[in-house]
């Protein structure tokens, strides 16, 4: 199973949208791992989806309103937006080699970045740190399961299951 993450890039001059897909791969056995050792995975499994059958909403009106206000108390916002997001795009990085996973690292930098605006706005009820320990544990989960392959590795996998 993979989880697929789309970044929808603005409009093209010739007016068509471009999307960037990251699919990570996940392990159904490793998906959820119960931290006090009660429950199995199975059941953790069924009290995750009971917890989570109410619909609350989403945070985006919120982060958006936020970020407006923000953005218009400053002059010069786009660039310290711009030099926070290349500090984080460089953290994550320089953490891989390959350029497949070069783009995918600027995935988690900007998630990374909304993650702390979000904090900041008072949007999500956590801590700068525990975003940054969330995206990073996410990003490397991801590089683990990769295993070393590329892009081609992975489309002649693809190939071979045919």
């Amino acid at each position: 199973m993979k989880k697929r993450i789309v970044w929808n890039q603005p409009v093209s001059s010739k007016g068509w949208e471009v999307q960037r897909v990251l699919d990570i791969p996940v392990e159904k056995e490793t998906m959820i791992v119960p931290i006090d050792g009660q429950m199995t995975q199975s059941e953790m499994s069924d009290y995750l989806k009971e917890m989570s059958q109410t619909y609350y909403g989403t945070a985006f009106k919120a982060f958006a309103l936020n970020f407006v206000r923000w953005a218009s108390s400053s002059s010069d916002w786009q660039e310290g937006m711009n030099q926070s997001l290349g500090d984080f795009v460089s953290l994550y990085r320089s953490q891989v080699d390959k350029a497949h996973e070069k783009r995918a690292a600027e995935n988690f930098a900007i998630i990374h970045y909304a993650g702390k605006l979000a904090v900041s706005f008072g949007v999500l009820p956590f801590s700068e740190d525990t975003i940054a320990e969330s995206v990073q544990f996410a990003f490397d989960a991801w590089k683990d399961a990769l295993g070393g392959k590329d892009e081609l590795d992975y489309e002649l996998d693809k190939l071979r299951g045919y």
